[in-house]
Order: C-alpha cells, then sequence, then structure tokens
C-alpha cells in the first residue's frame, strides 16, 4: 500500500463516517492496516473479480460521478468528490506499483 499520512487518515475518516462506499483493491492485504480494520469491521460485501484486462478508467469514472452529482444539485458531493480526485493526483499522490 502507497497510501499513508494525512491522505490515509481521510480515507479511514470517511470510511468510518460514511453509510455506504466502493473500494477496489487487489488484495485486501494491499490496503494500510487500520483503514483494512476499519473496512472490515463495517462487514463489506466482497466481490473478487478476476480478469486480465488492461485497462484503467477510474478517471472517468470519477469525473462521470462529479458530473452526475453536479447536475443532480449535490454540490456538496461533487466537491468532496473533486477535492479526493485531486487528492488522488499530482507529485505527492499515492502511486500503483
Amino acid at each position: 500500500h502507497k497510501l499513508g499520512g494525512r491522505k490515509l487518515q481521510i480515507a479511514r475518516q470517511c470510511v468510518l463516517s460514511a453509510k455506504l462506499f466502493v473500494m477496489a483493491a487487489s488484495e485486501e492485504q494491499r490496503l494500510a492496516p487500520n483503514l483494512r480494520s476499519a473496512v472490515l469491521h463495517r462487514d463489506p460485501q466482497i466481490f473478487r473479480l478476476d480478469s486480465d484486462v488492461a485497462y484503467d478508467a477510474t478517471a472517468l469514472l470519477m469525473w462521470f460521478f462529479i458530473a452526475v452529482c453536479l447536475a443532480a444539485g449535490w454540490w456538496e458531493a461533487g466537491a468532496v468528490l473533486g477535492g479526493l480526485k485531486l487528492l488522488g493526483t499530482g507529485r505527492r499522490a499515492a502511486r500503483a506499483d
């Protein structure tokens, strides 16, 4: 896991306070230990996807969710998603292996 520090604490607080959240990881062990305990404490539904497809549409999906939130009048949710999108990009962002 590459998520750490302030970003990890923000992600953990979001998981603890959210009613519904979606998280993706190649394995449960790839999550940071304190984030993993917060996620598993909520008794999540776990879906194991087997795919050899090498594409990532996460950025498009995030922009789609942000646009839907803004179009629906949920500008607060759009602002939160936009902020998380900005935290995920840039020089100090968490990087995939």
